[in-house]
Formats: C-alpha cells, sequence, structure tokens
C-alpha cells in the first residue's frame, strides 16, 4: 500500500491541555497523527508526537483513547514510503516540544495583538510537536513547509494545507 493516512484526532475523555489547543486553535481536533502501513507487520501504526515523545503506536490502543475527526489519504511512491518510513523511524523517541508550545503562544500572541509575524524563539531541531511533525512528513511528499513556520502554527494549518491538496487532488479526505 503506497499511501499514507493523516489524521486529526482529540482525547475520548476530557483534559485541559486538549481542549486549550481546540479553543486556540478554533478546531474539535486537538492532535495530528499520521497513519502508516507496515507491510511486513501487516498493520497500520500511529506515529505521532505525544507528551511522552515521538512515537509509534498500535491503532487499536490510540483508538482507545483518541476520536478521529477527520482523515486524509495521500498516494505516495514507493521511494517517498521509505524516505517517510526512515523519517519516522529515525525520530522515534525524540522529546516532545513541551517548551517549543509556549513559544507558539508567543508567536499566536506577537501576530494577534502587534501583527507581527515571529519565529519561535523555543523552537529547536532536536524537540518536535505533533503539526511540526505532520508537517515535515507532508514535506517529504509536497513542496518543503518552512520550519519556521511549523514551528509557530498548530493543527489547523496542518488541516488547511491538506485541504488545499485535497482541492487539487493530491489528498483525499476519507473520514
Amino acid at each position: 500500500m503506497n499511501r499514507i493516512i493523516i489524521g486529526f484526532s482529540t482525547h475520548k475523555k476530557w483534559a485541559p491541555f486538549p481542549e486549550i489547543i481546540k479553543a486556540i486553535e478554533k478546531t474539535n481536533y486537538s492532535h495530528v497523527y499520521c497513519k502508516l502501513y507496515i507491510a511486513e507487520a501487516d498493520r497500520w501504526v500511529i506515529y505521532h508526537a505525544t507528551g511522552r515523545g515521538l512515537n509509534f503506536m498500535n491503532l487499536d490502543t490510540f483508538s482507545e483513547v483518541n476520536e478521529t475527526i477527520s482523515e486524509f489519504s495521500i498516494n505516495i511512491t514507493p521511494e517517498q514510503q521509505v524516505a517517510i518510513h526512515q523519517y519516522c523511524i529515525d525520530r522515534a523517541g525524540w522529546d516532545y516540544g513541551k517548551l517549543e508550545i509556549f513559544g507558539m503562544a508567543y508567536c499566536r500572541i506577537a501576530r494577534a495583538w502587534f501583527d507581527l509575524d515571529v519565529n519561535n524563539p523555543l523552537g529547536d531541531s532536536k524537540t518536535m510537536v505533533c503539526s511540526e511533525l505532520v508537517g515535515n512528513i507532508l514535506s517529504i511528499i509536497e513542496s518543503p513547509i518552512p520550519n519556521n513556520l511549523l514551528e509557530s502554527q498548530g493543527p489547523r494549518f496542518i488541516h488547511e494545507r491538506l485541504e488545499d491538496l485535497s482541492s487539487s487532488g493530491i489528498a483525499e479526505q476519507i473520514h
């Protein structure tokens, strides 16, 4: 199967952090993930950035605690599939960008209150948040997304990007 699925979800049980993200993003989802098919295991797995870091998760385990809001399917070449799998494996275990979240808030405040576009002062190349991770995966498939943009935007940015890709026939909304 030469495709990946990018999905948007939220916790099934109320939790403060996802609720804050949904309020800031003005969405009904708080998280973005990548669903990969691993042929050798005959399994779909979730790859995402959580408080525990960048990790793979069994689809059933993910579904027990998360409600999927929407998903987009993207056909990829065998070369892109290898590059995406390598990217994910190489970063598995990296830390979640907890400080980066505060920098994203700084960027949002600067934009909303002062109409300034600023770079995330707490962004780095050693940690990631979910939207940054998935944005980097999308950069393997289509035109690269600048890292300073990924370090300041959230899941809604990725969703809007996928809607654009859907309009151009590159992605297909499946849920």
